[in-house]
């Protein structure tokens, strides 16, 4: 046998294991329809991983402790420490981009942040990417993250 060979098998059978594993499916990219936003947002509870104001930077820990529930009734309810708001949520395609909307209809901070018509920027098995870029013309940009808990 050829001696070469023999050194070369082992760095191929290294080479295969690294290419042949890839990230886990939880982290693939989805893509972003009305549909798959909708289906994946009804599957489980969520939290905020990221809230990021602007105006007031990163504001994450204003959501600790919150729980988020979509329903196919179009309620999202925010729990925390057995207190429910609920509010409503809906998503829809506008000028080409998927949006999810969000209305606590509420006066109370933090959840009154989350009121806006949200860009769906990145959508994966766990995780939800949103932005509102200034288009109410307040130059306030703002970008929240969903994960499921």
């Amino acid at each position: 046998m050829n001696r070469s060979f023999l050194y070369v098998l082992p760095l191929l059978l290294v080479a295969t294991v690294f290419t042949s594993c890839s990230k886990d499916d939880d982290d693939d990219l989805l893509d972003i329809t009305t549909q798959s936003v909708s289906t994946l947002a009804l599957e489980d509870n969520w939290k905020v991983t990221y809230f990021f104001d602007d105006d007031d930077g990163d504001e994450t820990s204003k959501f600790n402790g919150y729980t988020f529930t979509f329903t196919t009734a179009g309620e999202v309810t925010a729990s925390l420490n057995g207190v429910n708001k609920t509010g409503i949520w809906i998503v829809r395609q506008d000028d080409g981009r998927t949006e999810l909307e969000i209305d606590f209809n509420d006066d109370d901070d933090p959840l009154d942040e989350l009121d806006e018509d949200w860009d769906v920027t990145e959508l994966t098995n766990n995780r939800i990417k949103l932005e509102d870029l200034d288009d109410d013309n307040d130059d306030d940009e703002e970008y929240l993250t969903l994960e499921k808990i």
